[in-house]
């Protein structure tokens, strides 16, 4: 066929609201001796290409942004072993949402809210749930939190776990996104857990005489209470509310995620409470699923620190045991990674990513997916 070629002066197309239909057809019709600056629409890939003297080449497109909201809890560490331990640290806590009914400051560490996250769609993304750190036995800390992250790959936003309590005397308790309680003992006592800048705060100092009980572990909201006779020594310190997941969604039929308390509120990332050596002394966790201390019974056994809950990040709690290698610390609870959005659908590229019951949930005109363990690849189309 021959070729006319029109000038621009000869068509006017700023009268018409409508679209310019291109030549189309599938790959195998791509004309057989194209010129270069050729245009067409691929029916296959639905692309528009151009050819540029020796090949079909894409025009660009850039992919619509998206905004993300989060809120990423990393694992709790677990409670410290043996003698009067220090409670679990809680996992650090991240988050951009902030709504009515949440506290204030929303972030852990005494931190503001951090800035929403934007991606491209069909941009690969990484999220991991860190798991809890294990309880300590004899001669043991507690060990710490797995980290959580969720973001661009290699560039994660990323909470840390919390760390694991101490087990006796003079040893330290382990620092972490909230930091570990240290153990209480009669004449001396280590030093307590730092926590990580703006995810979380410190744990407590055990008491270094009578009544013999470990510091609590740090919460995202609140730093871990020191041991002694106090009506709240060896306490966890508190977590952090959010409702970027309601109480209801959040509750234990639906994704069975934080602490809720109240009819209301939802907590995460409260620390462990200590180990104490007497009943009556025994210490409360953190709110956000912090675990209870072990304190003596008499006669024995002694108990052992009570776990962390999962899908809180909550310091397991600390052991009280008192001879032999008796007593061992309450594990971690398992961190989780919670994303709402607009407007766009989540898929799991890859990985062994595990998502909360009923997850995705409807807040609103939001969606909001719930990961409680793994790890893998996320994309928003």
């Amino acid at each position: 066929m021959a070729e006319t070629k029109v000038t621009t002066d000869v068509i006017d197309l700023s009268g018409n609201n409508g679209g310019l239909t291109w030549a189309q057809g599938t790959e195998a019709q791509r004309p057989g001796s194209p010129n270069s600056g050729d245009l067409r629409e691929n029916t296959d890939s639905d692309r528009v290409e151009v050819y540029n003297g020796s090949d079909w080449r894409n025009l660009k497109e850039e992919d619509p942004q998206t905004s993300i909201d989060y809120l990423i809890v990393g694992g709790g560490g677990g409670g410290g072993g043996w003698f009067r331990a220090g409670g679990g640290g809680a996992g650090g806590l991240r988050t951009s949402y902030d709504a009515a009914g949440s506290s204030n400051p929303p972030s852990g560490g005494g931190a503001a809210k951090e800035t929403t996250f934007t991606t491209s769609t069909n941009t690969n993304l990484t999220v991991t749930v860190g798991a809890g750190g294990q309880g300590g036995i004899y001669t043991q800390n507690g060990t710490n939190g797995g980290d959580s992250k969720f973001g661009t790959v290699g560039a994660e936003i990323i909470s840390k776990g919390g760390g694991g309590g101490s087990y006796y005397g003079t040893v330290n308790a382990n620092a972490g996104g909230s930091g570990g309680g240290s153990a209480g003992f009669t004449s001396t006592t280590g030093t307590p857990g730092a926590g990580e800048p703006n995810q979380g705060f410190a744990g407590g100092q055990g008491n270094n005489g009578n009544p013999q009980s470990g510091g609590g572990g740090g919460g995202a909201g609140a730093v871990g209470q020191a041991g002694g006779n106090a009506a709240t020594s060896g306490d966890g310190g508190d977590g952090v509310k959010s409702l970027i997941l309601s109480y209801t969604n959040a509750g234990p039929l639906q994704a069975n995620v934080g602490q809720q308390i109240g009819g209301t509120e939802v907590w995460y990332a409260g620390g462990g409470g200590s180990g104490s050596y007497e009943q009556g002394n025994d210490s409360t966790p953190g709110k956000g699923g912090g675990g209870e201390g072990g304190y003596n019974l008499n006669p024995p056994p002694y108990p052992d620190g009570v776990n962390g809950t999962d899908g809180t990040g909550g310091g397991g709690g600390g052991s009280a045991g008192s001879t032999g290698n008796a007593g061992t610390g309450g594990n971690g609870g398992s961190g989780v990674v919670i994303l709402r959005y607009s407007g766009v659908s989540l898929t799991v590229v890859s990985g062994n990513l595990q998502q909360a019951n009923n997850s995705p949930f409807t807040e609103g005109s939001d969606t909001v997916s719930v990961f409680v363990s793994g790890d893998g690849i996320v994309k928003f189309t």
